[in-house]
């Protein structure tokens, strides 16, 4: 009689056994990858958002001939063609208003602070904004410098 090689009950337990191990293993590890991949994404969505507010904003303040506090929480500028820009700081975003046009920004925002100019109490010179930023508070810096002609005319 011929003896047949084969693998023994024993071995093929053994082989599912690790197999089942590395397959359990690498599934923990992807499981973990993709939690701190969403997490990542997560956080990189809330830079990204307070970034381009932080750069419009500034933007828009720079090249707007005087700026205006409206309310409690929102701001107007005025650019050299007099058409005028809103903001709108909100509990959950940020809207910026532009010829009937919107953009919103996730941004929260906690406080909203103002600082008006001595003489025109109209003008915004500082404006300090606190906002909600991965879970802590940040405090967004914005100054408004005004020409010599806005000084003398008001």
């Amino acid at each position: 009689m011929k003896k047949i090689s084969a693998f023994t009950l024993l071995e093929l337990l053994v082989g599912m056994v690790i197999s089942s191990l590395l397959i359990g293993f690498t599934y923990i590890a992807l499981n973990m990858l993709f939690k701190q991949f969403g997490q990542y994404k997560s956080n990189n969505t809330q830079v990204v958002e307070l970034v381009e507010m932080e750069v419009v904003f500034s933007r828009d303040l720079l090249y707007a001939s005087k700026a205006f506090i409206q309310n409690d929480s929102t701001v107007q500028l005025l650019r050299s063609n007099n058409y005028p820009i809103t903001y709108l700081f909100g509990k959950s975003n940020v809207l910026r208003t532009v010829n009937g046009l919107v953009d919103s920004f996730k941004v929260s925002t906690i406080a909203f602070k103002p600082k008006m100019l001595i003489r025109n109490k109209a003008l915004l010179q500082n404006l300090k904004v606190d906002v909600e930023f991965l879970g802590e508070s940040k405090s967004l810096l914005f100054a408004k410098q005004y020409g010599a002609d806005v000084w003398l005319n008001d």
